[in-house]
């Protein structure tokens, strides 16, 4: 009867280890592939190729101001001539590839605008933005949603306590897909620091299930 019983063991714990070290092995393989240097660059890249993106949009923005500014000098005097003004600046606009430039008084209430057609609405910087601007260096911008779209602003002394303020739009969804970038990078270095944790408790559910073979 012992040895019965000691032949049956034997016959079940053979398949149990072997069940256990099988899926062992590609449970470890499985989640070192979720890990790979692949995977973690191509959830890293997802974020950074935006980020780059804003960037030169952002190094162009500050560009375009400098230029534009210099440009808006010799147009001064029509600056009381509010209609042919707008239309010199929606020249400029059009020339710069923009659908909207604004001339805004001290309050970010707009003394002038050149706007195309399909510009996104007008959206009044914050105080904080006036601000920084009037204190000069590098110009403030703002990352907007709904519409998506960069808002870069400079002060033009030579239109008195006024600001020259652009808008670029971006490719509608940008924001909230590196919203979602963003927190999918978090979400997925918590899931790299909680990996043996992973790993263990895939091996105890293994663990019973030869268990319950046995």
């Amino acid at each position: 009867h012992l040895r019965f019983v000691a032949l049956f063991s034997m016959v079940a714990l053979v398949p149990a280890v072997l069940i256990a070290l099988v899926f062992g092995v590609l449970v470890n393989r499985g989640v070192d592939q979720w890990f790979s240097e692949n995977v973690t660059s191509a959830v890293q890249n997802g974020a950074l190729i935006g980020e780059a993106y804003l960037d030169d949009v952002s190094n162009e923005m500050d560009v375009d101001l400098a230029v534009i500014a210099e440009q808006l000098g010799p147009v001064r005097p029509l600056f009381t001539n509010r209609i042919q003004f707008s239309d010199a600046l929606a020249q400029i606009a059009e020339l710069f590839g923009y659908p909207a430039i604004y001339i805004l008084g001290p309050d970010g209430e707009v003394l002038a605008s050149g706007e195309m057609p399909g510009a996104p609405s007008y959206m009044a910087p914050p105080r904080a933005v006036l601000e920084a601007a009037a204190e000069g260096g590098s110009p403030p911008q703002q990352v907007t949603e709904n519409p998506d779209a960069v808002r870069s602003l400079m002060a033009l002394p030579a239109y008195g306590e006024a600001y020259l303020y652009l808008v670029r739009p971006l490719k509608p969804g940008l924001i909230a897909q590196m919203r979602n970038g963003e927190e999918s990078i978090v979400a997925y270095r918590e899931a790299e620091d909680s990996r043996g944790r992973l790993q263990a408790a895939f091996a105890l559910c293994y663990f019973g299930g030869a268990l319950l073979v046995l």
